[in-house]
């Protein structure tokens, strides 16, 4: 199974302690507040939900399954908004 990642035409920028995801064929950028750059950071990083979750839940001191329903709705939402893809498999 491949890694998350963000799809072709999405960009990902870190600016202080947040980032912003750009499309970069239609114009549309998206703000992530620090926690979510976290999640996404630590998804990209792992291209394993279960692994980031362990990291998440070392940075964050949260429960498993809180950090994962968080991760879970992030997921969900760059994923309907075009700027993230799910693994093949």
């Amino acid at each position: 199974m491949s890694p998350y990642q963000l799809v072709t035409n999405v960009v990902f920028r870190p600016v202080n302690s947040e980032a912003i995801l750009l499309n970069v064929t239609t114009g549309d950028y998206y703000g992530l507040d620090v926690v979510a750059t976290h999640m996404l950071g630590h998804l990209l990083e792992h291209g394993d939900p279960e692994r980031a979750v362990v990291s998440i839940c070392t940075e964050y001191d949260v429960e498993p399954s809180r950090a994962r329903a968080d991760l879970d709705c992030l997921v969900e939402q760059l994923v309907a908004e075009g700027l993230l893809e799910r693994p093949a498999g």
